[in-house]
């Protein structure tokens, strides 16, 4: 099926990276659908493309490139084929019928492929990948459906933090609308308001923080959200999908060592073995914990405590959007301004 269709192809190449343009996937696709054969569709995604280009200059950008294009043909082998879809996004056509947890299989190999990262010239920049995957006919009956879901799955991968792949599911990504960068400022507008709704709309400010965190650990794909002062923790909530381990209260005078002058914030997009020479870093390693972003609640001067976002189902880690960390913020100063306006602490919620 490959062999025959791609014997007139081989000129077609990308001229960057030598591996086909994205013209003639679309075709074979359309050929498979004539001929009636089941294929597995994905878009792959390198995180944060435009950031390498930033740092290392596009000479760099190029070669990363080049780079994964020669790793993603070594790992799909002869099994599909590659193309460039354009910029940064590549996509491959596996030409036979997959079930899931093949696919999910076949997702986690490419996700964990050689990184480029061991790559002197950009060995600090942290190359991780999002895959969206659908498949025909299973999810849709032409081509364009295929790769309209298959974009819903990616962007649905890059909303949950990026550095994972989405399968398509109907009954979990068919209300995605994917957003245009209008929609995306819009968005943000929105996700502020269902914060403010929530939080300075009712008596009771506990119950107002939680209806919050409900809505954005499925949201933003969090395992936990909670608040912590010194002694405890308040208004936890966790994800669904959220491993079943417990989340303890951090040490606070090690929490606080990481917030000076203006910054309120402090991330880390994974946490590994390099990071046990921290104490706090250690402890959240130890507790299943490895990537986290933490906000100060502050009014002025007045420190009540922190707002944590947590995740413990996925030991890669994953990238914080500035989206997700605007909004975190945005919440914080809210749940700040209302226990200021109250003459309350977190302890009293």
């Amino acid at each position: 099926m490959i062999t025959d269709f791609f014997n007139d192809k081989l000129d077609r190449l990308d001229s960057l990276t030598n591996i086909y343009e994205r013209s003639v996937l679309e075709e074979y696709t359309l050929h498979l659908v004539r001929q009636k054969h089941p294929f597995l569709f994905c878009f792959i995604d390198i995180d944060n493309f435009k950031n390498i280009n930033d740092t290392y200059g596009h000479k760099i950008g190029d070669k990363v490139l080049i780079e994964f294009a020669k790793i993603l043909k070594k790992c799909v082998g002869d099994e599909g084929v590659v193309a460039r879809y354009g910029g940064d996004e590549f996509i491959i056509v596996f030409p036979k019928e997959y079930n899931y947890d093949e696919t999910w299989q076949l997702c986690y190999k490419i996700l964990t492929s050689p990184k480029l990262s061991e790559d002197a010239d950009f060995k600090s920049a942290g190359i991780t990948l999002t895959l969206g995957c659908s498949r025909y006919p299973l999810n849709s009956k032409n081509v364009d459906g295929i790769i309209e879901l298959a974009d819903k799955a990616l962007y649905r991968g890059k909303m949950k933090g990026r550095n994972c792949f989405i399968i398509y599911l109907p009954e979990k990504h068919a209300s995605i609308n994917l957003k245009t960068e209008r929609d995306k400022v819009v968005s943000s507008t929105y996700l502020h308001n269902i914060a403010y709704q929530n939080i300075t709309n009712g008596e009771n400010l506990a119950k107002g923080i939680f209806s919050t965190f409900e809505y954005f650990v499925e949201y933003f794909m969090v395992d936990h959200l909670c608040l912590q002062d010194s002694e405890k923790m308040y208004c936890e909530c966790s994800h669904f999908l959220c491993k079943a381990t417990p989340f303890y209260p951090l040490p606070y005078d090690e929490l606080k060592r990481y917030f000076s002058g203006n910054n309120t914030t402090f991330g880390k997009n994974i946490i590994s073995e390099d990071d046990k020479s921290s104490k706090l870093l250690s402890r959240l390693l130890n507790d299943g914990i490895y990537s986290i972003f933490y906000v100060q609640i502050k009014y002025k001067d007045k420190l009540y405590g922190y707002l944590r976002a947590d995740l413990n189902n996925n030991d890669r880690g994953r990238i914080w959007q500035e989206l997700h960390k605007n909004v975190l913020q945005v919440i914080a100063n809210y749940i700040a301004l209302e226990l200021n306006a109250r003459g309350i602490e977190l302890k009293d919620l």
